[in-house]
């Protein structure tokens, strides 16, 4: 059963990664800044 602390926890994952794939698509990968993982892996590929 899903009570009200989980759903609070759920939300604030929802809401970070949701800011973390904004900070993505509109900061990182325009200026083509490199930190690791997949989306930076085909920053280099595409270059």
């Amino acid at each position: 059963m899903i009570n009200k602390q989980s759903v609070k926890s759920l939300i604030k994952i929802i809401l970070g990664n949701a800011l973390l794939a904004l900070a993505y698509a509109k900061w990182m990968v325009p200026y083509t800044i490199i930190n690791g993982g997949v989306t930076s892996l085909s920053l280099v590929v595409q270059k």
